[in-house]
């Protein structure tokens, strides 16, 4: 995303993949924390790709053909 100068802002959808359900809650307080109120989200529990990892996430961003053009 750095390389087409685009961030969080930018994502349209995303899944949260968290390992204990109580990790969602943490996951929200964080994104809230950070002014990511509205993250268009959604937290399932689910296994994430390495072990010592308690979350991951998977996202599409939409930004515009060639960075800022």
């Amino acid at each position: 995303m750095k390389q087409e100068d685009a961030g969080l802002k930018d994502i349209c959808s995303a899944t949260v993949f968290v390992k204990q359900p109580e990790f969602a809650e943490i996951f929200y307080e964080m994104a809230s924390f950070r002014g990511l109120e509205n993250f268009p989200c959604v937290c399932i529990v689910a296994d994430v790709c390495r072990e010592e990892l308690l979350s991951e996430i998977d996202a599409e961003a939409v930004v515009k053909a060639g960075g800022k053009g």
